[in-house]
């Protein structure tokens, strides 16, 4: 980038035929930011915000440079509110990638790690993959901890959908969410998991644009998921956050463990955001997805010719 706030950091377009448009950061934590599909914006997004990396994170330090963007990572060591001397929601987004690389078919791959002290070195490699002829991408992250001592990794998806106004329903493993729901999530409430055998999933329709932003991920790899609602002048912001760990003062409706890695251990992740036509301004039930359902692409490979 050459004008504007973001001046100095890089961004990596992923344009696939008749599919997303997707704009990947490599200098916050390799997340995605604007995404597009058939012309239409998925995300919400504040370009004022979209800044380089800050060096330090205090306080609520994190929300000045918080643009949007369709996927913002949040941890690894920390998520939610400030607590002691960490700020809020941590500093993966701030993270520069050591390495990226590009591949056929829409792909992309970098490392991101995160040091917390001498002992503790978390690091992800992450793949983004998109495919032609179909408005979804993959993202799949292995965690893998580099440190000397177990660590408990605290991981947070923060997936910003555009909440363009009344005309819209949404669903959350295949049940509508109501408007109280919707009212209480301006402060953030914990969501259920889903019903055994099926896969998380939580669906936004935009009757006015006639499409649908689904939302997917294994309630086995990310247990724990967060609703957060914000009106804000450059649209409404409807945040989907699944996780590896529940937000400080949002008790979970079930406990689950959390993830915590031993020294050399690693994780696979995966989330999937796919968009579709509404063809009737019903609404029209979801059906059973499999766990099986979400599949890794071949990798890129990381190392040079």
């Amino acid at each position: 980038m050459t004008n504007g706030p973001a001046t100095g950091t890089r961004q990596l377009e992923i344009r696939a035929e008749d599919g997303l448009d997707i704009r990947v950061l490599p200098d916050r934590g390799f997340d995605v930011g604007q995404a597009w599909w058939r012309s239409k914006p998925l995300a919400w997004y504040d370009e004022n915000r979209d800044v380089p990396p800050l060096t330090a994170l205090r306080g609520h330090d994190w929300i000045s440079g918080f643009s949007g963007g369709l996927v913002t990572t949040c941890g690894l060591f920390h998520i939610g509110r400030p607590v002691h001397e960490r700020g809020l929601h941590g500093t993966f987004s701030h993270r520069r990638a050591q390495v990226v690389a590009t591949g056929p078919g829409g792909s992309a791959r970098a490392r991101i790690g995160e040091v917390d002290g001498l002992g503790a070195f978390l690091e992800i490699e992450r793949q983004i993959s998109t495919e032609g002829g179909r408005g979804r991408f993959l993202l799949s992250d292995v965690i893998t901890n580099r440190g000397c001592q177990a660590e408990r990794v605290r991981l947070l998806y923060h997936v910003n959908l555009l909440l363009p106004g009344q005309d819209t329903v949404f669903l959350l493993h295949g049940q509508g969410l109501g408007d109280p729901h919707l009212e209480r999530a301006y402060q953030t409430i914990a969501l259920p998991r889903p019903p055994a055998g099926q896969r998380a999933e939580a669906v936004l329709r935009d009757h006015a644009r006639r499409m649908e932003i689904k939302v997917a991920w294994s309630g086995d790899e990310l247990p724990f998921g967060h609703l957060w609602r914000c009106d804000t002048p450059h649209g409404g912001l409807l945040a989907v956050e699944p996780a590896t760990a529940p937000l400080p003062g949002v008790p979970p409706l079930v406990p689950a463990p959390e993830l915590v890695l031993a020294p050399g251990a690693s994780k696979t992740i995966h989330l999937e955001v796919e968009c579709a036509e509404l063809r009737s301004s019903e609404s029209r039930p979801l059906g059973r997805v499999p766990e099986t359902g979400l599949r890794s692409p071949p990798p890129v490979s990381l190392d040079s010719d």
